[in-house]
């Protein structure tokens, strides 16, 4: 249990803390550090264990940033940043993964939606992972979740897309003679070529059908 002062925490605050001037071992690798987090009374309420890198002196990497920052759908960005000559370098995105060991830049083709990209350094055993964002404002739509029960010429049920919605043309005219000729259509067009009732598309900001 501790033997310095303490400090009272309201239910459900958070607490940050930082540690420093931990010993260990001066072997390239990783060290283990235990923190535990004891009551008042001294009984033990919460543990974690996580890993410390250790590297050589002299490693380093760092300034990993695109550029620019934010690209439009279609365009290329470039990313670059520095690092020792003794990291292995390892560039990983979505199910993308290159090796770009020795490189300070990798240019990424035709963006199509914000991206997260991380540029990992190891020497042996120990690693560190840097990340940076490019921004697309404009990325393809993907639509997931399609559900559609009956889809006819003349109606439309129950087709829902995400964020998009498609609805039926607007009632007939009551007093509309299916005999009479359509204004405005040429002699010798034929029922095929009028077509069905058109249909709007429109994009809908909650996504609800």
């Amino acid at each position: 249990m501790p033997s310095t002062g303490s400090e009272p925490v309201p239910p459900g605050a958070s607490l940050a803390m930082t540690l420093d001037r931990i010993p260990v071992n001066q072997v390239t690798g990783s060290s283990q550090v235990t923190v535990t987090a004891y009551g008042y009374d001294g009984s033990t309420i919460g543990r974690t264990v996580f890993e410390v890198a250790k590297f050589p002196p002299g490693f380093y990497v760092k300034d990993f940033a695109a550029s620019p920052p934010q690209v439009g759908n279609g365009e290329d960005v470039e990313l670059r940043w520095q690092a020792s000559s003794g990291a292995t370098l390892r560039l990983l995105y979505e199910d993308q993964q290159y090796d770009v060991t020795g490189r300070s830049e990798f240019t990424v083709r035709d963006m199509r939606r914000t991206t997260v990209f991380y540029l990992r350094a190891a020497h042996g055993t120990a690693e560190q992972t840097l990340g940076t964002v490019v921004g697309v404002p404009d990325p393809d739509l993907e639509v997931n979740n399609l559900v559609t029960s009956v889809l006819r010429t003349d109606r439309l049920e129950t087709l829902t897309l995400d964020r998009i919605r498609i609805v039926a043309p607007p009632a007939p005219d009551p007093d509309w003679d299916p005999d009479e000729e359509p204004v405005g259509r040429r002699a010798g067009d034929s029922d095929a070529e009028a077509g069905p009732p058109a249909v709007t598309v429109f994009a809908s900001g909650s996504g609800e059908a």
